[in-house]
């Protein structure tokens, strides 16, 4: 890293000759917290697209939520979850490709709490998509207790809020007794007991959702339930990275700006 104050990060630095430069920060409370910055060669490369633009946003978004996570971990004295949400975050940044984001989104999960059954998901008009399942190479959408999953999955996405089902035969909230009057028998022929159900959700709505399923009641403590949140946080920006490459021309470009970008 280097330090450089806020306002110089939009200008070359010295001895980097001759370069387009494009930086985005992201804050830490009511204070900028850092900042993503890129700089690529003027006469190859020109200016940066809106697109870019755009990319470059989105990855500063998602160094914030990193940053904000290693920060309320550390204040806690926690080392072993710190490590792992530090883990969590250089597996997750570490590609566009949305399969292995989401691949490794369900297997850190295996790290952070005890679970029969996870998997991550897309969520589309009322519906979602399997995309991954813990401990699992590949996804069988005929699998009758996936397509069980995806539909509980879909409904507690579109609710758009988390809640934590901690015993299938003593709900504790409205959330949970609506959804026991739909899933019930579902859960009961899966012999599913309890779960965790968080959808992926910003300010441009829900993009999918983090299902984590036992056949133990009450499997996860409140201090596994704020990992696994933490971790669908960073999923979410991930997933809307992922995205935005794919559908951004030249994604070659913007893949060799992910590869270059520098954090401060």
């Amino acid at each position: 890293g280097r330090r450089a104050p806020t306002e110089d990060l939009e200008s070359p630095f010295d001895g980097e000759g001759p370069v387009t430069v494009l930086s985005a920060t992201f804050p830490n409370g009511d204070r900028i917290g850092g900042a993503v910055r890129v700089a690529r060669d003027s006469a190859a490369g020109g200016p940066f697209a809106p697109a870019e633009r755009e990319a470059l946003g989105q990855l500063a978004a998602a160094a914030g939520i990193a940053f904000r996570n290693v920060r309320n971990v550390a204040a806690k004295d926690r080392a072993p979850d710190l490590a792992l949400v530090m883990e969590m975050s250089r597996e997750i940044a570490s590609t566009l490709d949305l399969d292995r984001v989401m691949q490794s989104v369900v297997n850190l999960a295996m790290k952070a709490l005890p679970f029969d059954r996870g998997a991550i998901a897309l969520y589309e008009r009322g519906t979602c998509d399997i995309r991954a399942v813990a401990g699992a190479e590949t996804v069988d959408p005929d699998d009758p207790e996936l397509q069980d999953l995806a539909a509980r999955a879909a409904w507690a996405a579109g609710i758009g809020e988390s809640f934590y089902l901690s015993d299938r035969t003593e709900p504790a909230s409205d959330a949970e007794r609506t959804f026991l009057q739909i899933f019930s028998d579902d859960l009961a022929a899966d012999g599913v007991a309890s779960g965790l159900y968080i959808p992926l959700k910003d300010d441009e709505g829900v993009v999918g959702i983090l299902v984590l399923e036992s056949a133990k009641p009450d499997f996860a403590s409140a201090r596994q339930q704020e990992l696994a949140t933490i971790l669908a946080n960073q999923a979410t920006v991930a997933l809307r990275n992922a995205q935005l490459y794919n559908q951004v021309p030249l994604a070659d470009a913007l893949g060799a700006l992910h590869a270059r970008k520098e954090a401060f």
